[in-house]
């Protein structure tokens, strides 16, 4: 007897996520900081790939190497950063003040998202997810990782996006909500 059955992956690399939203006295959004905090297995893979001497410090020559890779080929992705204003999608094509570095022998990528045009998450419904399409990479917000940087006050929730299903639309990404009740 022979059964078929569609075959699907699993993510390989696991990241906690840090993020950091800037907000200016106007409201507007201005910057996001992200660190990403990869797992034992990819933080092994990333030190052997870019610690090119083995010194346990990616000097700013390696840094350099691993943000030309990074800058390259991460804007096919939206640098997995998926925005929503008033539900339409908004692409995320560059990124700038890429940083690699280890802690608690864990490898971080450090990088910052300017929006260039103005994004009022104060008047308008302003909804970002960092996730992988393909779930190859699962990110995970932080205990405590979130935070906002306004004079006013701002509140973000982290809901789960039934409307941006990713991997054969069985997962619903965790996604922030940002300055919303």
């Amino acid at each position: 007897m022979c059964f078929s059955f569609k075959a699907y992956s699993h993510p390989h690399v696991f990241v906690d996520a840090f993020v950091e939203f800037e907000i200016d006295k106007d409201g507007n959004l201005v910057l996001l900081k992200q660190t990403w905090e990869f797992d034992e297995m990819m933080s092994e893979s990333l030190k052997e790939d870019n610690d090119t001497n083995a010194d346990g410090v990616f000097s700013k020559e390696e840094i350099k190497k691993a943000s030309d890779t990074f800058m390259k080929n991460m804007p096919e992705y939206d640098f997995y950063t998926h925005m929503f204003v008033n539900d339409k999608s908004k692409k995320i094509k560059k990124a700038k003040n890429f940083n690699m570095f280890i802690k608690d022998d864990l490898v971080n990528f450090y990088f910052e998202i300017e929006f260039e045009n103005q994004i009022n998450p104060f008047k308008d419904k302003v909804d970002i997810g960092l996730y992988d399409g393909e779930f190859f990479v699962d990110i995970a917000y932080k205990t405590k990782g979130i935070k906002v940087n306004s004079n006013k006050e701002c509140k973000f929730k982290i809901f789960e996006d039934d409307k941006h299903k990713i991997y054969y639309d069985l997962v619903s990404p965790k996604t922030i909500s940002v300055c919303r009740d």
